[in-house]
C-alpha cells in the first residue's frame, strides 16, 4: 500500500505547461495527547 504524501497539478501558464507538487498538510505542532490503561498510572507513580 502506497502511502500518499500529496498530489500533483498541472496547469498552462503563459503558453507554458507546468507541474507542482501540493504536500499534505503537517500534523498540528503540539498534537493532545491521551494516555491511558496502565501506562498512565506510571507517571504518577514516578511522583511518589
Amino acid at each position: 500500500m502506497a502511502r500518499v504524501i500529496g498530489s500533483c497539478c498541472q496547469m498552462n501558464v503563459e503558453g507554458e505547461t507546468v507541474r507542482a507538487f501540493i504536500p499534505r498538510p503537517l500534523p498540528p505542532e503540539k498534537p493532545p495527547l491521551r494516555i491511558e490503561g496502565a501506562l498512565g498510572e506510571r507517571p504518577a507513580e514516578s511522583d511518589r
